[in-house]
Formats: C-alpha cells, sequence, structure tokens
C-alpha cells in the first residue's frame, strides 16, 4: 500500500486495520440518520451502498486533499447514485463529510508535486 494514499494515513491516524478501512470511513462518512438504516438497506438491497463503496476505494488512493474534488464530482455524477433514498433522504455518504475527513487526514495544504 502507498504510504502516501488516504487509506494508509487514515489506518494510521485512527488504528484501523487495513482490512477495515471501507466499513471505518463508511461509518464516518454516512449522513447520521443514513447509519442506522444501512444494515436494513444491506439486508434489502445489497448493492445499495456500492456507490458509496466505489467513492471510498477512489478516494483510499489520492495522496492529497486536491484530487478529492475530482472524486467527489465522480460520485455525484456516478449513474447509480440517484433516485429518492439518495438524493433527497441522503442516504448515501455525505460529500461534506467525507472532504472533512480526508482534510484531516492529508491536511487542507496537500497539494500535487509539481511536473518537470
Amino acid at each position: 500500500m502507498n504510504p502516501n494514499a488516504f487509506k494508509s494515513k487514515y489506518c494510521q491516524r485512527y488504528n484501523v486495520l487495513e482490512k477495515d478501512f471501507e466499513k471505518s470511513v463508511l461509518k464516518e462518512a454516512l449522513y447520521p440518520h443514513a447509519r442506522f438504516l444501512t444494515p436494513l438497506l444491506n439486508l434489502l438491497y445489497p448493492e445499495y451502498l456500492e456507490p458509496d463503496r466505489d467513492f471510498i476505494r477512489s478516494v483510499a488512493r489520492i495522496e492529497d486533499y486536491a484530487h478529492f474534488f475530482d472524486e467527489s464530482l465522480d460520485f455525484s455524477y456516478n449513474p447509480q447514485n440517484i433516485g429518492i433514498a439518495r438524493r433527497t433522504l441522503n442516504l448515501r455518504i455525505s460529500t461534506r463529510r467525507m472532504r472533512n475527513l480526508v482534510r484531516n487526514v492529508l491536511g487542507p495544504e496537500s497539494v500535487p508535486p509539481a511536473n518537470g
């Protein structure tokens, strides 16, 4: 695992095992009311949280805060990220909560290395 990637730094900072990374970030980044409903959603619709998990996996690889916005935009336009439950009831990851988490771990001053 890349030691500069969000996943590595998150696991180190919060003392989380790599195998538990996705579950831990999902719990932190979900809207608070959605946390209570995810067990039911997983039972009824096992793939309901797949767009959220994809978002977490893509953010796991970033090395600087600046790249978070590209991943966040991809999450917003994910074709599976539609419907009243996700858009209106917010039964999904909060991009604001995720952004704050990434900023806390990587730091807002982290920028991509200059080319050349």
